[in-house]
């Protein structure tokens, strides 16, 4: 296992269920699409959702992102020909009458009705499918549900001063037998935290906690040391292949510096592709920008403080990326050019 994955974690194994996810909305989103195939889609995201919801219950995000995309189609009166054109095929420049324009959008909110009730479907299935038929009846682990950790236990946690996880809470919280009292006692915390900051101090502090969760381009690399730690300091192994490698991602490897600097580096590239280009509304990369908001949005409230909890998050990064980077490099080109004109003609305002 540590061969393949230096930490195996619901993080990072959840990442394939993610990509599935996204393939099988991009392919429903692609215009042309016959309705049928839309269908087989639509039933390979719904039970993908599922997988990645049981490994992962904060990835289910990605699927709320694309529901509210929809639902936005819907609604809004700006996209009916784009609703039109995804669902039939047909180009925005064919014109209708009014009776055909409304049999259209009507039959067109059907369909996508349909498919969302699809997917909604699938995935209940899968995810009852192997809660009763795999996890219920798997003899490896012995669970008890009287443990269950409260969801106001990952609020509380996530308004510590670190903003996320706290020995001293997890404790606390494990030494509380009673469900309820676990709820009660999260609460507390979660109040008394919130009331001591006041109004400004709470908005300071989630703003402050945001930057943790989204600036370390390694994803906080180095702080689950613990689970690979050598006693003499230093890396080891019988492949020399392998030993290079080590030596750039272990953290008493010789090169991790390195690996540090060019990941920030590919980190900040990433960041500045995805947030210059503001005026792309195209399907694909709204669904990607409203997922991605998303999970930020639910590390600020819930347990994060450091970017690792972006992970999960890295095929959409990676795919929102390349799609928008041509857009933003010309807005970054305008605004150094605007920013540099202004400051020639205060130098010869001055000189």
């Amino acid at each position: 296992m540590y061969k393949r994955q230096i930490i195996p974690y619901s993080d990072t194994f959840v990442m394939p269920f993610v990509s599935i996810t996204i393939l099988g909305i991009i392919l429903i989103l692609k215009v042309n699409n016959i309705f049928f195939i839309n269908i087989l889609f639509a039933m390979m995201t719904g039970v993908s959702s599922a997988i990645m919801y049981l490994i992962k219950p904060s990835s289910i995000i990605l699927l709320i992102a694309f529901v509210l995309l929809y639902i936005s189609l819907l609604i809004s009166p700006i996209y009916k020909k784009t609703i039109n054109s995804y669902l039939f095929g047909r180009t925005d420049k064919t014109t209708y009458t009014r009776k055909q324009a409304r049999s259209i959008l009507k039959f067109g909110r059907l369909k996508l009705t349909l498919l969302l009730v699809l997917i909604i479907f699938s995935m209940t299935g899968t995810y009852k499918y192997i809660t009763n038929n795999i996890i219920n009846n798997q003899k490896i682990v012995r669970v008890d549900k009287n443990r269950k950790i409260p969801i106001i236990h990952f609020v509380n946690i996530g308004a510590n001063p670190s903003g996320g996880y706290d020995d001293t809470t997890a404790q606390k919280m494990a030494s509380i037998s009673n469900y309820n009292d676990r709820v009660a006692f999260s609460k507390k915390e979660l109040k008394k935290k919130l009331k001591e900051r006041g109004i400004f101090g709470n908005i300071k502090f989630y703003l402050f906690k945001h930057i943790k969760n989204t600036s370390d381009g390694s994803f906080a690399w180095g702080k689950e040391e613990h689970f690979f730690k050598y006693s003499d300091g230093t890396v080891k192994n019988s492949n020399w292949l392998q030993e290079k490698i080590s030596n750039y991602v272990y953290i008493y490897g010789k090169n991790i510096g390195d690996f540090r600097f060019f990941a920030q580096l590919f980190w900040i590239i990433c960041l500045l592709l995805i947030t210059f280009d503001y005026k792309n509304n195209a399907k694909i990369i709204q669904f990607l920008r409203i997922s991605l908001t998303g999970v930020m949005l639910f590390l600020i409230i819930f347990e994060g403080g450091r970017s690792r909890y972006l992970i999960q998050s890295m095929p959409e990064i990676l795919i929102l990326a390349p799609l928008t980077g041509s857009e933003s490099i010309k807005s970054l080109k305008i605004i150094i050019d605007t920013v540099w004109l202004k400051f020639i003609k205060f130098l010869k305002i001055n000189v």
